[in-house]
């Protein structure tokens, strides 16, 4: 009797990764926001402020989407957990933080159809 390989498929609907796509397009579309503050240059200041708080939570709550929620299951030493951390969060929270870059970049969009895909 033939054997069945069943190969995992991401699934984009399920309600966290929703919920994360939705939370994604808020802040990309807040960066979006905020280079338009900073292309007015009296209110420049203010959108590169609210650029960084939406930077900061995009980060905590991917952070802890990846870590708590998709179960990321990072094992090993010290050093290993942190470098597939910052691969997996950092990358994109380090474009993020980049003023004008980080605004159009929409990296927290990318980081969640990526986590999705490599981990179904």
């Amino acid at each position: 009797m033939p054997q069945i390989i069943s190969k995992k498929y991401p699934n984009f609907l399920a309600p966290d990764v929703l919920l994360m796509f939705v939370l994604a397009l808020i802040l990309d579309f807040g960066g979006v926001f905020c280079l338009l503050l900073d292309l007015t240059v009296v209110l420049a200041p203010v959108g590169l402020v609210i650029s960084i708080i939406l930077d900061v939570i995009g980060l905590a709550f991917f952070t802890l989407w990846i870590l708590l929620v998709r179960g990321g299951k990072i094992t090993g030493k010290a050093s290993s957990v942190l470098r597939k951390l910052l691969k997996r969060v950092g990358l994109p929270a380090l474009v993020e933080f980049i003023p004008v870059v980080g605004d159009i970049a929409f990296s927290w969009l990318i980081t969640v159809y990526l986590e999705v895909k490599k981990n179904g």
